[in-house]
């Protein structure tokens, strides 16, 4: 049989936890915590997820597909751990992809870089613009060794009509210091 509440009604899991010895304010935290574990396992994935990438998928006649690259210069090293110079002895730079990356474009779409530090979405093409506001954000940057500061990019819709897979558009994030 089921007890009744103060009211006169079924209990609740608040009053469960009560009568249990937790207070309110524990049961809360819970729940929260573990509505951000499930949201930050799905901003942790590099895999593609359905809607947010645009693998094999065609734009309509009013979308355009975006494919970009997001890294970080940093120098060559040889087996040694040592910068490898070129002839004007300054280190050879070579682009790092930065995975997790959030890419946001604003009104329109949200999105992560993959494991190669690539994205691909679709955007709709807007008459009045000629340009799109792109923001780059670094949410998880303990897992990728540093905080990379937050960038803004405004490439032409002509520049994001030609990228395709081969030829992404490029976008160099520097670390905070």
């Amino acid at each position: 049989m089921v007890s009744q509440g103060e009211n006169g009604e079924n209990p609740g899991l608040l009053d469960f936890a009560r009568r249990v010895g937790y207070n309110y304010s524990m049961v809360k935290t819970v729940w929260a915590g573990l509505a951000a574990a499930i949201f930050l396992v799905f901003l942790a994935c590099d895999e593609p997820m359905e809607g947010y990438y645009t693998i094999n998928k065609e734009p309509s006649g009013d979308e355009m597909l975006i494919y970009g690259f997001v890294y970080a210069s940093e120098p060559l090293l040889d087996k040694d751990e040592k910068p490898v110079l070129n002839d004007d002895d300054e280190p050879i730079l070579v682009e790092k992809p930065i995975p997790g990356i959030v890419i946001y474009v604003k009104d329109v779409i949200a999105s992560l870089t993959d494991a190669k530090g690539n994205f691909s979405f679709i955007l709709p093409i807007q008459p009045k613009k000629d340009a799109y506001d792109i923001q780059f954000i670094d949410l998880d940057s303990d897992r990728k060794g540093g905080q990379y500061e937050p960038k803004s990019e405004n490439p032409k819709k002509t520049d994001i009509g030609k990228s395709s897979p081969d030829k992404p558009l490029k976008f160099k994030l520097t670390l905070s210091p």
